[in-house]
């Protein structure tokens, strides 16, 4: 007799999420995860006593998790959203440029906008957002249905020129839209900024790379959909680590079991099946049925093993991106930090929480050209964020201190020897810091101490092959219908029919959504005639 009916490998919010849902219907689910705590990347990290970091994600759109929150009833289990209180800020590449402001709520951002950048620039980003609604139109059926293919969803769009227009936004540049709605490389640089970092997070690519539209649309239509809901982007009290826990604790309180500690040595196969795993610890867990949260490659390479798949699957396995380009350094402040000249308004309450230097386009494309070489980027040419959400979040850390989070992409050089990573990294996060004294001279006094993760180290603490926040970058021949690769798109395993993959490497997308973990189950269900 198996010891559970369904197993559900990886405690992050896709594999928690599915194993709720499975749970509440009544279905014996059990969740095995290799670290000592739930989320995986949007779990929380305790690097010093009193102080809590977000490990991977730190901010969401709500409306995309909306319906998962009512099910779970979140609320209930005390976990707090949190709209921060002041826009956040990017700068021009130097402190005399006019920074950009985006503001949680959409009447505070147009306020804003009129205010300090005049009409013109509000007529823009209003028609930039427009640019992209046939695909927000075209996409949203999809979100939650079986993936189908780039063409299939622009036949769909009802004219001619919406077909056109989709056609440009899922194989078109994101400089050129960027151009098109931002033509004023000199006034504009700060937003022009903002809006190419839109399209860099999550691809392998920069500004100039085909299909850097489509990333750019993914950002664009998260945006869109919380500012229609009024709310905008939003965190979590205390970070993500208090939602996963909530969900993990919804999970046992309906019968469920989850096992931390747990890191699996293979999936067991009998036949056409799917009957189990083997533990590193030797003890065996047999099942009904599994799901795996974990990135494909893990999945398929790793646990199942190549001399027991069909060629096909270990050539998709292998062809997928996980090569990543960012780092994220976690630090201790004893002091908030202090902006120059002009900019010290930012050191009123908690108007400085998120700042950024997101480069112009340009700036970014040379960066790409630099990293995809292996070299480094210049201190001067740095793009990065520092979040500071414990300004107006005491229980991130102790009275008086501060707990701080830097995010940089387009700055992990490749082909780094192992032996070298420490070393690199550690000249990658000092030249970030360089770039942020420039407009906080106080960082290097105020910070007492930090840690740095390069994509090898995510690699290694939270088993993302690559260190891939996305479980596979986002191209176009990584998404919908090719979403891990052609022919395990839609969840099921087609040669073990009783096992689903729910992790943000399948379809629709990465992020904190819950949504791959949601249609693997309704395709379970489906399946197998479950109410």
């Amino acid at each position: 007799m198996a010891d559970c009916d369904v197993l559900v490998l990886g405690a992050g919010n896709n594999g928690l999420g599915a194993a709720a849902l499975m749970q509440r219907d009544g279905l014996k689910t059990m969740v095995l995860e290799k670290a000592d705590r739930l989320g995986g990347l949007c779990s929380a990290s305790h690097f010093w006593p009193g102080f809590t970091h977000n490990t991977g994600a730190w901010a969401m759109f709500h409306s995309q998790l909306q319906t998962m929150w009512k099910i779970l009833d979140l609320d209930s289990y005390g976990v707090q959203m949190l709209t921060p209180p002041e826009g956040a800020v990017n700068f021009g590449a130097t402190y005399e440029e006019p920074e950009y402001r985006m503001y949680a709520r959409l009447e505070d951002h147009e306020a804003y906008m009129k205010q300090e950048w005049g009409q013109e620039f509000l007529d823009a980003e209003n028609a930039l957002y427009q640019w992209f609604a046939p695909l927000m139109a075209g996409i949203g059926p999809v979100l939650n249905n079986p993936a189908i293919s780039i063409h299939e969803m622009i036949n769909m769009m009802p004219s001619p020129e919406a077909k056109v227009r989709m056609v440009d936004l899922f194989y078109g540049i994101a400089q050129d839209t960027i151009d098109r709605f931002y033509p004023d490389k000199e006034k504009a640089k700060a937003i022009r900024g903002y809006t190419a970092n839109l399209c860099i997070d999550g691809l392998w690519g920069g500004p100039k790379t085909p299909g850097s539209n489509l990333a750019l649309a993914q950002h664009i239509i998260g945006h869109a959909a919380s500012y229609d809901e009024g709310v905008g982007y939003k965190l979590v009290k205390g970070t993500f680590g208090s939602m996963m826990d909530a969900v993990g604790k919804y999970v046992t309180d309906h019968g469920g079991v989850i096992q931390k500690n747990s890191e699996i040595e293979k999936i067991l196969t009998e036949k056409d099946k799917a009957i189990g795993v083997k533990l590193k610890s030797g003890e065996e867990i047999t099942c009904k049925y599994l799901f795996s949260s974990l990135d494909p490659y893990n999945t398929f390479i790793r646990l199942i093993g190549e001399d027991n798949l069909p060629g096909w699957v270990t050539l998709g396995a292998k062809s997928i991106n996980f090569r990543c380009h960012f780092i994220q350094a976690f630090l201790v402040l004893n002091a908030p930090l202090k902006f120059k000249d002009r900019l010290e308004y930012l050191n009123e309450g908690a108007k400085g929480w998120s700042v950024r230097r997101y480069q112009n386009p340009e700036t970014m494309e040379d960066n790409w050209d630099r990293v995809k070489m292996g070299r480094m980027v210049p201190a001067q040419d740095t793009n990065w964020a520092i979040m500071n959400p414990s300004l107006f979040d005491d229980s991130l850390a102790p009275k008086g201190k501060y707990s701080s989070t830097v995010y940089a992409p387009l700055i992990w050089p490749q082909h780094v020897p192992a032996d070298k990573v420490d070393e690199v990294k550690e000249q990658v996060f000092q030249n970030i810091i360089t770039g942020i004294e420039e407009y906080a001279p106080n960082i290097r006094e105020v910070m007492e101490d930090h840690r740095v993760f390069a994509p090898p180290d995510y690699e290694k603490a939270y088993n993302t092959t690559g260190g891939s926040f996305c479980h596979g970058e986002i191209q176009l021949n990584q998404f919908f219908n090719m979403r891990p690769f052609v022919g395990m798109s839609n969840w099921q395993v087609p040669f073990l029919p009783n096992m689903y993959l729910c992790g943000s490497g399948n379809h629709p997308s990465p992020g904190v959504n819950f949504l791959a973990g949601t249609n693997a189950v309704k395709r379970f269900y489906a399946d197998h005639k479950i109410k």
